[in-house]
C-alpha cells in the first residue's frame, strides 16, 4: 500500500487544488543527478492533486533534441506551459508559486 507522500500544510494544498488553469510541466533530469529526484517527486505531487497539471519526465540522455532546444546546460530543468527554463531542486511549495505567477 502507498502512503499519501510527505505531508503538506491544509493552506497550501487548498492552493494547490485551487488551480483552474492548464499547467504542464516538462521537467529534465540525468539519473546520476542527486538533486532530480526531489523536483520530481515535488512535481508528481502536485499533480496527484490537480487534474489541471500534467507532468512529462525526461532523461536528457535519451531526448537530446528537448537539451538543444531549451539549450539546457544543468539539471534538473523545468519549463512550465513551454516558457523560460527554470533550473534547480524546487520543492511542493516553490513549484506553487511558480505556476500561481
Amino acid at each position: 500500500m502507498a502512503s499519501s507522500g510527505q505531508p503538506i500544510d491544509p493552506s497550501l494544498k487548498s492552493t494547490i487544488e485551487s488551480i483552474n488553469k492548464d499547467v504542464h510541466m516538462t521537467i529534465m533530469v540525468s539519473l546520476s543527478c542527486t538533486m532530480c529526484p526531489d523536483l520530481v517527486v515535488a512535481a508528481g505531487r502536485l499533480a496527484s492533486l490537480n487534474k489541471h497539471i500534467h507532468v512529462d519526465v525526461y532523461d536528457l540522455n535519451h531526448f537530446t533534441e528537448l537539451k538543444d532546444k531549451y539549450h539546457v546546460m544543468s539539471v534538473p530543468c523545468f519549463i512550465i506551459n513551454d516558457q523560460q527554463p527554470e533550473f534547480g531542486k524546487k520543492n511542493v511549495e516553490q513549484l506553487t508559486s511558480l505556476i500561481m505567477n
